[in-house]
């Protein structure tokens, strides 16, 4: 799949041009492609999805449970 294009709303520019976009799991995707992959920050696990999904274990305003887990996840 090819990067986000330019105009996109919620659409991020990594400082290496890589282009991500957030999105609810909770709200309607209609005319949003599947992400290639997704990175979850949740206190309980999300359990599975249709596309490749890495986990960090990160409840709702604290620190994530595992430093080096979310930043390496983040760096992946």
């Amino acid at each position: 799949m090819p990067g986000w294009p330019d105009g996109v709303p919620g659409v991020v520019v990594l400082p290496d041009g890589r282009r991500l976009r957030a999105a609810s799991l909770r709200a309607p995707r209609i005319g949003v492609p599947d992400p290639q992959r997704q990175l979850r920050l949740a206190s309980r696990d999300p359990g599975p999805a249709d596309w490749p999904v890495r986990w960090v274990r990160w409840p709702d305003f604290r620190a994530p449970a595992d430093t080096a887990d979310a930043l390496d996840a983040l760096r992946e």
